[in-house]
Parts: C-alpha cells; sequence; structure tokens
C-alpha cells in the first residue's frame, strides 16, 4: 500500500493535467468537426482524444484517492473541506468524461446518430467546465494549503501540536522586556509653589515719609524735617565766671 501511495504521490498533478489538456483539445476538435463537416479526420481525432481523457481521468481519481489517505489526517478543517469537495466532483467527472467517451464510440460507428452530436457537444462543454471547477480546487490545496509541496511534507510529518507547543516555549523562555512609557509631570497646587525671594531693600533709618493715605497726590510726597541721629542728653554744665580759678585760689593762701 505505501508502494502505490508513493507512486500515486507522483502521478496524481500528471493524471490531472493529462485529463485537462486531452480532454479540452477533443472538445474544441469536436466544435471543430461541426464547421467543416468535410474533415473526417477531426472526428477521429475528437473520438481518440476523448478516450484518452476518459482513461487518464480515471487514473487520475484512483490516485487522488491513494494520496487523500495519507494527507487527510493533517490537514486543517478548511482543507479538508476543499479536498472532500475536489474528491467529490472529481469522481463525478470521471463517471460523466467515462459516458461521454462511450457515447462518442457509438457515434463514430453509427453515422445514422448524427443528429445527437450536436446534444453531445453541449454536455461535453458543460463537462469541461465541471473539470476546470474541480482542477482549480486541487490548485487550491497546493497552493493554499500547501499539500503536496515540501513544506507542506514537512509540517505534516510533525505531530499535532508540535509547532504549537514549540511556539508556547519560546515565549516562556524569551522575556519580553518592558517599556516605561515617560509619566507626565504634575504641577504641584499653588499654595506649595515657592516664589522666588525678592531681594527687599531696607529702608534708610531716616529717610523722606511717604503720605500713606488713599487721597494723597503720588507726584507731591509729604516730606518730613530729618531728625538728628543721636544727641547727648547732658551736656556739661558752664562754667560760672563767679567762681575763683585754680591759680587765683593758689595766691591767696600764700597770701594768708
Amino acid at each position: 500500500m505505501e508502494q502505490l501511495q508513493k507512486v500515486a504521490e507522483g502521478l496524481h498533478p500528471v493524471a490531472d493535467h493529462f485529463t485537462i489538456a486531452l480532454f479540452t483539445i477533443a472538445v474544441l476538435a469536436d466544435l471543430a468537426a461541426s464547421v467543416f463537416s468535410q474533415r473526417a479526420w477531426l472526428r477521429h481525432m475528437s473520438l481518440t482524444l476523448t478516450v484518452l481523457a476518459a482513461l487518464a481521468a480515471g487514473a487520475s481519481f484512483y490516485t487522488g484517492n491513494l494520496e487523500s489517505e495519507r494527507v487527510k489526517a493533517f490537514l486543517t478543517a478548511p482543507a479538508k473541506d476543499m479536498l472532500y469537495k475536489h474528491a467529490l466532483w472529481g469522481g463525478r467527472i470521471v463517471y460523466v468524461i467515462g459516458v461521454l467517451a462511450l457515447v462518442r464510440i457509438i457515434l463514430g460507428l453509427f453515422g445514422s446518430l448524427a443528429r445527437l452530436r450536436s446534444s453531445y457537444l453541449l454536455v461535453a462543454i458543460v463537462a469541461l467546465g465541471l473539470l476546470y471547477m474541480d482542477s482549480y480546487w486541487g490548485a487550491q490545496l497546493v497552493y493554499t494549503y500547501g499539500v503536496g509541496t515540501k513544506p507542506g511534507e514537512e509540517a505534516m510529518s510533525r505531530p499535532k501540536g508540535a509547532i504549537e507547543e514549540f511556539t508556547k516555549g519560546l515565549i516562556r523562555k524569551v522575556p519580553i522586556p518592558s517599556i516605561e512609557s515617560p509619566t507626565a509631570k504634575t504641577t504641584p497646587p499653588a499654595s506649595s509653589v515657592s516664589s522666588p525671594e525678592v531681594a527687599l531693600t531696607p529702608a534708610p533709618l531716616m529717610g523722606p515719609a511717604t503720605s500713606t493715605s488713599p487721597g494723597a497726590s503720588p507726584t507731591s510726597p509729604t516730606t518730613s524735617t530729618p531728625q538728628a541721629l543721636a544727641s547727648p542728653t547732658h551736656s556739661p554744665p558752664p562754667i560760672s565766671p563767679n567762681l575763683p580759678s585754680p591759680s587765683s585760689a593758689g595766691e591767696g593762701g600764700s597770701e594768708r
């Protein structure tokens, strides 16, 4: 079974592309044969290509089933939904192309059924559109979800939850630096703001006294006579002219 899965891994894309190419050329050849009825080789080519397209579609469906059994256990839910639609419509298209190939053989063998060729072409064109739609879903599996690619195979080979656990471990081990945002400076209340000290000039001991009455004119300040800073409270007594001087007192004593 593993050998078949390995073979299917390489053959499924090849069978898909051959189915699309062969069936597209077969339908175009039938359309050209309807326009150029004298070209009998176009009808023979269309018959041959339709049969080959049916065989390629069968190979594509078989290899696709083997491939889906290998990868569906590792796919996510959206990828599984896409795979389910791709496989479902792929199986239906295989039966449609197979029936069309059988009808094309009958039309080639019996010329009396030539009137049915237009109905055959209409059904073949619808089947070709369904084939393109199913091919688009297959491309989404490859290019969106990585099915069948090397990165996708490496991711599917890991056990479930391994990537999530590894990522969580890195988050726990690596410290995340915290960035402190600068805080806004708060303005202290007006009562606590200390106003700059103003150098006060000391008033002179004696100076012109300004009037503080509201009615006083600012241009005619009243002045007062400056007073002496300090005056002696006790002046020495004047010398009386009647008192004898020391020299005269000595002379009087000597006379006696």
